[in-house]
């Protein structure tokens, strides 16, 4: 039988198991929302606006702007969340 080494996770705070679980899933979330503030404050507000309203409003075209341009910045939390 082999020792299986936990998988760490690249942010502070989390470890794997919190995947797992509603509330730390949240707390992920709202890291996400920060960095992204921190890092483009206008793509922020225009994803929490799109969050707040389902997208309501906005033309399947401005949707799918928003989705593409954000993109990259949830890829690359994901990222640093797994490590690659």
């Amino acid at each position: 039988m082999t020792d299986v080494t936990p998988l760490t996770l690249g942010i502070p705070g989390f470890s794997y198991v919190d995947l797992y679980d509603p509330a730390r899933l949240r707390d992920l979330s709202a890291c996400f929302d920060r960095q992204l503030a921190e890092e483009t404050p206008e793509l922020f507000e225009e994803f929490a606006s799109y969050r707040s309203t389902q997208g309501d409003g906005l033309k399947p075209e401005e949707v799918s702007d928003l989705l593409v341009r954000l993109a990259p910045k949830l890829g690359s939390f994901v990222a640093r969340l797994f490590g690659v």
